[in-house]
C-alpha cells in the first residue's frame, strides 16, 4: 500500500487538479466514496511542502514532515474533491496525445485502448493501487506516442503498429494478473511495444523510403503515399534521382511532365506548371537507369527485361513501353503490363538500340531502361538444300559397273537354287510318268492273260 501511495503522490499535482476539478466535482460515474477520497487526500498531504519557520535554526530546504496520525489537512474538503478527476484523467490525457499520433489514424486501434481501459476499471482489488496503475498506463501510453508525432509511415508500417498495439493489449489482458504484477505486466510490454515500433520504423527508412535512391544506381521516380503521425494527414513523398543538381532542380520547380501537344501539368498535384530552366533535361536524367549490353546470337531470341529492384515497391501499376530507337526518332514496338518482351528469331537487322519505359497507367513515367543489342554470327551452322540433278531430258544414261563379290555370291546362289529346283521338278515329273506306264503295262497283261484262260476252257 505504502508503495502505491507512492508512487500516486509521484504523479498528483493537487493544486493543478483542483482548478480542473472547480469546474466539475463529479466523476463519469457521478458517485464518489469517501474511502477514495481519505486514500487521495493523503497522497496530497504527502506533496504537500513544508511550513517556513520564523526561526533561522533551521534551513527553509527542509524536508516535509509526514502528517501526524490521525492528523486532518486544514483543506480536507478541497484536497479530497481531487479523487473526481481519477476517473476522466485518462480520457484527458489519452484524447489530448492519441489526436497526434499515427495509432490514432487507424480506428481499430482507438477501440482497442477503449477495450483495454474497460478492462482496468474492473481491476479493483484495492482503490489507491487501481488508481495509482491506471494513471501510469496512460503515462506509459503517452510515452509510447510522444515519439510518434513527427514520424511518417507508410501503410505497411502502420498495419504493423496496428498489429503489434493489438496483440500487446491481448497478453495484458489474458495475463491474468492483478494489482501490482498487472501493473509490472504494462510496464514490461509498453516497453517491448515500443522497441518493435521503434523497429517497424526504422526498417522503413532503411528498406522502404525512397528505394530507388539506395544502392549505386539512384535513379527513377517515385511517389510514395506516407501518414504524418502528427495530423493524421496523407502526403505524398517524391523519390528523384539523378545527380545532386538535378535533385536539387527538381526539389524546388514543379515536376511538370509535358504531353506532345506542349500541354504541361505538375506530377505532385495536377495543376498546370512551366518547366523551370534546364528541368526536360534533368527530368531524361533522373529517369535514366542505364544501358544494358546483350549480345544475341543470329536466330536466337532477344529478352528485354524492364524489371528494377524497387518496381515491386511502387504502390501502383505499372505498364511497360518497348521502343526501337531510329536515327529519326523511336519506334513503339509494345505497351504491356509484362515487365519482359520477347523478340524471336534474331536476324542481323535487329542489332541497335532499344528503349523500355516504366510508367503508370496515368502516363506519368517512372524509369527508362536502354539496351544496346549486338548479334553475332550462330555458332550452329545450318546448311541449305540445293538441287543437284539435271533435268530429267537432259539425264545421261547410266552405265552398268561390275558386280561385287557379295553381289556375284548372292545372285549365284538364287541361280543355284532356281536351276536345282528345276531339275528336281524333271525328276518328278519322270518318275511320275514311269510309274504311270508301268501301272498300264501290268494291266493289259492281266488282261490278256484272262484272254487266254477263257479261250482254253471254250470246248473244242
Amino acid at each position: 500500500m505504502e508503495a502505491a501511495l507512492d508512487a500516486l503522490a509521484a504523479e498528483v499535482d493537487c493544486k493543478a487538479l483542483q482548478a480542473w476539478l472547480a469546474e466539475d466535482s463529479e466523476d463519469e460515474d457521478g458517485l464518489v466514496s469517501q474511502s477514495t477520497k481519505s486514500s487521495v487526500c493523503c497522497c496530497c498531504l504527502r506533496r504537500r511542502p513544508a511550513p517556513v519557520r520564523k526561526d533561522k535554526r533551521a534551513p527553509a530546504e527542509d524536508a516535509p514532515r509526514p502528517p501526524r496520525p490521525g492528523a486532518q489537512p486544514p483543506d480536507t474538503g478541497a484536497a479530497c474533491l481531487l479523487i473526481c478527476v481519477w476517473e476522466r484523467l485518462p480520457v484527458l490525457f489519452v484524447l489530448s496525445d492519441m489526436t497526434s499520433c499515427c495509432l490514432s489514424c487507424i480506428h481499430e486501434t482507438e477501440e482497442k485502448f477503449r477495450e483495454l481501459k474497460a478492462f482496468l476499471n474492473e481491476q479493483h482489488e484495492d482503490v489507491v493501487e487501481f488508481h495509482a496503475m491506471k494513471v501510469q498506463a496512460v503515462k506509459l501510453y503517452n510515452h509510447l506516442l510522444s515519439g510518434l508525432e513527427s514520424q511518417h509511415a507508410d501503410k505497411y508500417s502502420m498495419e504493423q503498429m496496428e498489429m503489434e498495439f493489438k496483440k500487446t493489449v491481448d497478453m495484458i489482458e489474458h495475463s491474468e494478473q492483478k494489482g501490482v504484477s498487472l501493473y509490472g505486466t504494462m510496464v514490461f510490454q509498453f516497453s517491448k511495444l515500443e522497441e518493435r515500433f521503434n523497429r517497424t520504423l526504422k526498417l522503413q527508412l532503411s528498406e522502404r523510403f525512397c528505394p530507388n535512391l539506395k544502392g549505386d544506381m539512384k535513379c527513377g521516380m517515385m511517389d510514395q503515399t506516407v501518414t504524418h503521425c502528427g495530423s493524421c494527414k496523407q502526403q505524398n513523398n517524391f523519390c528523384v534521382g539523378g545527380s545532386e543538381r538535378c535533385r536539387e532542380i527538381l526539389s524546388r520547380c514543379p515536376l511538370c511532365l509535358c504531353d506532345p501537344k506542349g500541354k504541361c501539368h505538375d506530377m505532385r498535384n495536377g495543376r498546370s506548371c512551366t518547366p523551370c530552366e534546364g528541368h526536360r533535361e534533368c527530368l531524361s536524367e533522373s529517369l535514366n537507369c542505364g544501358t544494358r549490353h546483350l549480345v544475341v546470337e543470329e536466330r536466337e531470341d532477344i529478352v528485354f527485361d524492364c524489371t528494377l529492384d524497387w518496381h515491386h515497391k511502387l504502390e501502383n501499376t505499372l505498364e511497360y513501353v518497348y521502343e526501337k530507337i531510329w536515327n529519326k526518332g523511336a519506334k513503339v514496338m509494345s505497351t504491356t503490363d509484362a515487365s519482359t518482351l520477347e523478340k524471336k528469331f534474331s536476324s542481323k537487322s535487329d542489332a541497335g538500340e532499344y528503349r523500355c519505359t516504366a510508367r503508370l497507367l496515368n502516363k506519368v513515367p517512372v524509369s527508362t531502361l536502354t539496351y544496346n543489342v549486338k548479334i553475332i554470327p550462330s555458332r550452329i551452322k545450318i546448311y541449305k538444300t540445293r538441287p543437284t540433278l539435271p533435268p530429267e531430258e537432259t539425264t545421261p544414261t547410266v552405265k552398268p559397273t561390275g558386280l561385287t563379290m557379295e553381289e556375284k555370291v548372292t545372285y549365284g546362289s538364287i541361280i543355284l537354287v532356281a536351276v536345282s529346283g528345276f531339275l528336281l521338278l524333271i525328276f518328278a515329273v519322270s518318275l511320275y510318268m514311269y510309274r504311270r506306264r508301268q501301272n498300264q503295262d501290268q494291266v493289259k497283261q492281266q488282261k490278256r492273260i484272262i484272254s487266254e484262260e477263257e479261250m482254253v476252257q471254250m470246248p473244242d
